[in-house]
C-alpha cells in the first residue's frame, strides 16, 4: 500500500467520522426538542413567577444563536425540572461549533452562577419558552434573586480588587447560618450577620511593584526569536557563497540585527499594580479523581483571593499574632511578592539576582548546527577559503607567470594567487570510467619533453573492418532500378512504401571471396581471445555481420543458405571459377548496417592497440611543469574534439603528441597544492573558480565558520558560568529561607 492509498484512507475515515458525529448530534438535538415539548406539554406549573422573579429573568430572554434576538415566555408557571445536567454540542477544527447545556434533556440557561450548584442528580425550577427553559432555583441552594445578589457583590469585590481601595472586600457567598438558628430559611434578615461571619480580608492599599519585583517577573525565555535570525544569518551568508555579492547586503543587515538581539538590554516592563492585603490564610486540599494518592494544596487568603506563592516559600507562611497575615499581590494574577514580614521578592530578587542560561544554550546549539552543516556543505572548500580570504585580506595581487621556466623556478606555494598564460600540452591519463587512456586537458604539461610515438599494432585485415575497407563496393544502376521497380510493385500504393523504394538503392559488392576468408579469420581470432563481456559482444556482433552477409548477399550464380554455405563457397574457390565475377549485389542500407556490424566487432582489439600505444607515450610525458586546473570561470584550457570513432580520435591524439601539439590556455586563481610529478616535475594545483575579483564566496563561508565558532564557544561559556550561578543562587536562597524560618509558623 502506497502513501496516497493511505492519505485516501485516512480522508474516508475522518470522513465517515464526521458523518457519524453529525447524525448523532442531531439525534440527541431532536430528544432536546422532544423533551422541551413533551415539558411543555405534560408539565404542570409547582406556581406562577413572583413579580421578582419576572424582573430577574428577562435578562435572559435572547436566542443563544442569535443574541439581538428576544426570546418569550410561553406562560407564567413555574415548571419542575429533574435529571442530570449534560452538556454536548459539535465542535469544528477551526475552533468554531456549537455547545448545549441541557438538565433533564431540556436545554436549559443557567443564569448568574447556578453551574456552581448543579449536583449529578438535579432538582430545578424552570420557566419556559419556545426554545429552552430558564432555571430559577436549583438544589433549594440555588435562586435567581441570589444569584444576582452574588454577581453584584462579585463585582462590587472585583471593582474595589482592582481600584485598590482601602477596606474590607465584600463577601460573595454568604455563609450557612449554624443549625441553631431558628431563621435558617430567612436570608435577608442574618445577612449582615452573616457575613460578619465570613473570613475577613481587608485591603490595606495599592502601589506600583518595585524594580526587583518587576526583573523577577521578566522571563527572557530560551531565545527561540533571535536564534531564528542567527540562522536566517547562515542561510544568506550560504546564497551569498552561491551567488557571489548579491546577498551580501542583505546578510550583513540581518548579522547586525541578530547581534543587536543578542547582546542589547531590554527594556524593563511596565510595573503592575500591586495590592497589600490582610486576612487569614485558608489551604485547599484537592484529591485528584484519577489517583487519590495525589493531594494538591491550593491557598487562599480567606475565602476569597487565591495566592500564586514561589516554590520556595512553601514553608514560610508566617502569620501575626491575631492569626491574619500581610500579603502584597499583583492586581493582574494574584502573584504573591511579599508573605507576612520574613517573605519578600523584592528582597531576594536584590540580594540573589535571577540568572538565566536557556537563551545561551540554544544559541550555542545553532553554533553547532551551523559548523556542522558548513563542513557537510562545504566542508572540502575551508581550507581553500582561509587561503583565499588571508590573500584578499593581504591586498597582494596575484603572481603573473608567461613561462613554464619562471615557474618552475619560482614554485608558488599553498595559498598563493597566480595567473599563468602560455601554451602546454593535455595530459594523457588513465580514464576512472573505463580502460581508455585520454587526454585530461585539465592537466597541462608546460614545457617539458615531445612525448614519443609508436604506430598502432593493428593487422590490416583487422583495421580493413573496423574502418568498413572490407566490402568493397560500386555503383550497379541496372539492379538499382531492379530493386527499386520490385520494391514499388510490393509497396500496394502504400505512400510510406513507396518512399521507402524510392530511396532504396543496390550496388555490387566486390571481391566477396577475400572478405568471407577475412571475416571468418579475424572474427575467430578476435572472439577467440577470453571470455569477458567484450569478447561476448565482439562474438554477437561478428555474429550478426555473417548473418547480414548471408541473407542480403545476392550472387550471380549460386545461392548460399546462411554463412556456413557462404563460406565453403569461398573456401572452394566456387565464386572465383572460370566464368565467376566474384561479385555480388547488396541493397545500400544491408551495406552499411555490415559496416556498422564490423566497427563495433573490431573495436575492442583497436582500444587495445590504442592503449597499447597510449602507455607509451604516456609514460614519456616529462619535464616542465605540471599544471593542474580546477575547472572554473578563471580558466581558459585547451579543448579537443569529442564523440570521434577510435581511429579519428587517435589521429587527433597524433596530432597533439607531435612537437607542434601544444595549445595556448590561461589560468587564474588559488594554488591548492604543490610538489612533483611522478616523473620529478614540479606539479601545482590551481583552483580556478577563486578569484581576487570575486572574493565573497570565501568570504561569507569564513564569517560563516567565524560566527559559527564564537557562538559556540561564548554562548557555551556562558551556559555553563549562568548554570553554575543559578544553582548557586538555589542554595543560597535555601539557605536564606532557613534563616529566616527562625519565626512563628501558622501553617504547614
Amino acid at each position: 500500500m502506497d502513501l496516497n492509498s493511505i492519505k485516501i484512507l485516512l480522508y474516508v475515515f475522518v470522513l465517515i467520522f464526521s458523518v457519524i458525529s453529525w447524525i448523532s448530534y442531531m439525534v440527541r438535538r431532536s430528544d432536546n426538542k422532544s423533551a422541551l415539548r413533551r415539558l411543555e406539554q405534560d408539565g404542570k406549573a409547582l406556581r406562577t413567577m413572583t413579580a421578582e422573579e419576572r424582573a430577574l429573568v428577562q435578562p435572559f430572554l435572547f436566542l443563544s444563536s442569535n443574541p439581538k434576538k428576544s426570546a418569550q415566555l410561553i406562560n407564567d408557571g413555574v415548571f419542575a425540572l429533574t435529571g442530570a445536567f449534560v452538556r454536548h454540542g459539535l465542535e469544528s477544527g477551526n475552533g468554531g461549533g456549537a455547545m448545549h447545556d441541557t438538565l433533564g434533556g431540556v436545554d436549559v440557561v443557567l443564569p448568574y452562577d447556578a453551574r456552581e450548584y448543579l449536583r449529578e442528580d438535579n432538582q430545578a425550577e424552570v420557566v419556559m419558552t419556545e426554545k429552552f427553559a430558564i432555571v430559577v432555583a436549583l438544589n433549594g441552594e440555588f435562586d435567581l434573586a441570589g444569584g444576582r445578589d452574588r454577581d453584584q457583590r462579585r463585582k462590587k469585590q472585583d471593582v474595589q480588587w482592582h481600584s485598590g481601595k482601602a477596606g474590607s472586600l465584600p463577601n460573595v457567598v454568604t455563609p450557612p447560618a449554624e443549625p441553631s438558628d431558628p431563621a435558617l430559611t430567612l436570608r435577608d434578615e442574618h445577612d449582615d450577620q452573616e457575613q460578619d461571619e465570613a473570613p475577613h480580608v481587608e485591603i490595606l492599599g495599592q502601589r506600583d511593584e518595585t524594580p526587583a519585583e518587576i526583573a523577577d517577573r521578566r522571563r527572557p525565555g530560551i531565545g527561540l526569536g533571535v536564534s531564528v535570525l542567527w540562522l536566517l544569518v547562515f542561510v544568506f551568508l550560504g546564497l551569498t557563497a552561491q551567488a557571489g555579492g548579491a546577498w551580501a547586503g542583505v546578510s550583513a543587515l540581518l548579522l547586525v540585527a541578530a547581534v543587536w538581539r543578542t547582546w542589547r538590554r531590554p527594556a524593563p516592563d511596565a510595573p503592575q499594580k500591586v495590592n497589600r492585603a490582610r486576612g487569614e490564610l485558608t489551604g485547599i486540599e484537592l484529591v485528584n479523581p484519577a489517583n487519590s494518592s495525589v493531594v494538591s494544596t491550593h491557598l487562599f487568603l480567606g475565602d476569597k483571593l487565591p495566592l500564586t506563592l514561589p516554590s520556595h516559600w512553601g514553608g514560610r507562611k508566617n502569620l501575626h499574632d491575631d492569626g491574619e497575615i500581610d500579603v502584597d499581590m499583583r492586581v493582574q494574577d494574584y502573584s504573591v511578592v511579599r508573605l507576612g514580614r520574613n517573605c519578600s521578592i523584592d528582597e531576594e530578587q536584590r540580594m540573589f539576582p535571577r540568572v538565566f542560561w536557556g537563551r545561551h544554550v540554544t544559541l550555542a546549539l545553532v553554533g553547532v548546527l551551523a559548523v556542522f552543516f558548513l563542513f557537510v556543505l562545504a566542508g572540502h572548500l575551508i581550507k581553500g577559503d582561509v587561503a583565499m580570504t588571508s590573500a584578499w585580506v593581504s591586498g597582494s595581487p596575484p603572481r603573473t607567470y608567461d613561462s613554464s621556466a619562471a615557474l618552475a623556478q619560482e614554485l608558488p606555494q599553498f595559498g598563493t594567487m597566480v595567473s599563468l598564460q602560455g601554451r602546454a600540452r593535455c595530459e594523457l591519463q588513465p580514464s576512472d570510467y573505463s580502460n581508455q587512456i585520454w587526454f585530461d586537458c585539465s592537466r597541462l604539461r608546460w614545457g617539458g619533453n615531445t612525448p614519443s610515438t609508436v604506430a598502432l599494432d593493428v593487422d590490416d585485415a583487422t583495421m580493413s573492418l573496423y574502418t568498413g575497407r572490407f566490402i568493397r563496393t560500386k555503383a550497379n544502376p541496372l539492379a538499382d532500378l531492379i530493386i527499386k521497380n520490385t520494391l514499388y510493385l510490393q509497396s500496394g500504393n502504400n505512400p510510406l512504401a513507396m518512399y521507402g523504394a524510392d530511396m532504396a538503392s543496390a550496388v555490387s559488392v566486390l571481391g566477396v571471396t577475400n572478405m568471407v576468408l577475412n571475416i571468418e579469420r579475424t572474427c575467430a581470432l578476435t572472439t577467440g581471445q577470453d571470455n569477458s563481456q567484450e569478447s561476448i559482444q565482439a562474438y554477437a556482433d561478428c555474429d550478426g555481420l555473417k548473418t547480414t552477409l548471408a541473407k542480403n548477399l545476392m550472387l550471380a550464380k549460386d545461392e548460399a543458405d546462411g554463412w556456413l554455405e557462404l563460406l565453403k563457397l569461398a573456401q572452394n574457390g566456387v565464386l572465383t571459377a572460370k566464368g565467376a565475377k566474384d561479385e555480388g549485389i547488396m541493397v545500400s542500407r544491408y551495406v552499411s548496417s555490415a559496416r556498422r556490424y564490423a566497427e563495433s566487432a573490431m573495436q575492442p582489439r583497436i582500444q587495445h592497440a590504442v592503449n597499447q600505444a597510449s602507455q607509451s607515450a604516456m609514460k614519456s610525458q616529462q619535464g616542465g611543469v605540471l599544471v593542474q586546473v580546477l575547472p572554473g570561470p578563471y580558466a581558459s584550457l585547451p579543448s579537443l574534439k569529442t564523440g570521434l570513432n577510435l581511429m579519428d580520435a587517435w589521429g587527433q591524439r597524433q596530432k597533439m603528441l607531435a612537437a607542434d601539439g601544444v595549445m595556448p590556455f590561461q589560468v587564474s586563481g588559488l594554488v591548492v597544492g604543490a610538489g612533483e610529478d611522478g616523473s620529478g616535475a614540479p606539479e601545482i594545483v590551481v583552483d580556478a573558480t577563486r578569484s581576487l575579483d570575486n572574493p565573497w564566496p570565501s568570504l561569507a563561508r569564513m564569517v560563516w565558520l567565524l560566527l559559527a565558532v564564537l557562538l559556540v564557544l561564548v554562548h557555551t561559556t556562558l551556559a555553563l558560568i549562568r548554570t553554575t550561578a543559578a544553582s548557586a543562587r538555589e542554595r543560597k536562597l535555601l539557605e536564606y529561607g532557613q534563616r529566616q524560618g527562625g519565626v512563628k509558623s501558622a501553617f504547614f
